[in-house]
């Protein structure tokens, strides 16, 4: 008999859910947001996130995705075959500058980015496509949110770039979170100094 193919080590990437959990649920019951609400989370990998995100916070409509299907492989090992046939996450290999095979217009309540957007700006050397990569990709997410919505992003890298990129759709978002110049604290005391990278948020106007 050959040995079980060893657990698939978790890796978070800036945080842990509890840390982020506190600001990504205040956001939800201040802009009236489903109490289960339909999550993209984009890039997947062996970060426990949206396994905690279930298992913790009880959320069960998650969808994810990953440029790379050794990355969404990954992911399923990781999450494990019962919760894979839950149908509570579904997973996704899809390129986050274009998603229009994967998810129609207005799909999502909510986008919870952590460090992909930033993964995507790494990415060459060339800092113009470096930017148009990150802004294909910021703008397929604004696309699959539904009016009232919002996008959550934890960044650290390509911080600056993706506030410019969302300030650019004049009209269509408002920024309710910007943890680069003082810290956030939720009103039930949480503060955002326990989340190693900046958070940002945007609402979609429902009009």
């Amino acid at each position: 008999a050959t040995d079980a193919a060893p657990p698939v080590a978790a890796f978070s990437w800036y945080c842990r859910w509890e840390d982020l959990s506190p600001f990504f649920s205040e956001l939800l019951e201040k802009k009236n947001i489903p109490s289960n609400p339909k999550i993209l989370v984009p890039g997947v990998g062996n970060d426990p996130t949206i396994l905690e995100m279930h298992k913790q916070s009880g959320y069960s409509n998650i969808f994810a995705f990953d440029y790379a299907p050794s990355a969404v492989e990954c992911c399923q090992k990781f999450l494990g075959e019962e919760l894979m046939q839950s149908g509570n996450i579904q997973l996704s290999v899809a390129d986050a500058r274009d998603l229009s095979d994967a998810y129609d217009d207005e799909t999502f309540d909510v986008v919870l980015d952590k460090g992909t957007l930033d993964s995507i700006y790494l990415i060459g050397n060339c800092k113009e496509r470096k930017y148009h990569n990150l802004e294909q990709s910021v703008k397929e997410l604004a696309r699959v949110i539904q009016p009232g919505g919002f996008v959550m992003s934890v960044t650290a890298v390509a911080t600056d770039a993706i506030d410019q990129i969302f300030d650019k759709m004049d009209g269509v978002w408002a920024k309710v979170l910007d943890t680069r110049e003082e810290v956030y604290v939720t009103e039930d005391g949480f503060a955002s100094v326990n989340v190693d990278a900046t958070l940002l948020g945007w609402v979609r106007s429902s009009t």
